[in-house]
């Protein structure tokens, strides 16, 4: 009985450290993330193009499903009428993983999801 006791003990002694150690690390990768921040905002700031313009970041953050960095963002943009662009990049890769542009009012709301979803 002493040692299941001690045992049960020791697990959660274990896990608690483990759960601690993870959170560390979780930590440590979004510090890592946010590093890439003054980079975006200059590319941002010398981005010329006839076509978009008024990029703003809205949010640089880790994802832990994809083991990634990502930036969300938002342009104005179009070749005959202007509408806002929301996207999301991949930092590491700089591939483009989510764009809406429809106009909608909506768009904000799918935009925010999205963040929301690569988060978890």
């Amino acid at each position: 009985m002493k040692y299941i006791l001690v045992a049960i003990t020791l697990i959660l002694i274990l896990a608690g450290c483990s759960s601690n150690t993870q959170n560390v690390a979780l930590f440590n990768k979004k510090q890592d993330c946010a590093k890439y921040i003054p980079q975006i905002k200059e590319e941002f700031k010398n981005w010329k193009s006839e076509f978009t313009e008024n990029h703003q970041l809205q949010e640089v953050f880790y994802s832990p499903k994809f083991d990634t960095c990502f930036k969300a963002y938002t342009l104005i943009g179009g070749l005959t009428e202007r509408v806002t662009v929301y996207a999301i990049d991949d930092i590491l890769s700089d591939k483009n993983v989510w764009q809406k542009s429809t106009g909608e009012i909506s768009d904000l709301d799918a935009f925010n999801a999205k963040i929301k979803e690569l988060k978890e």
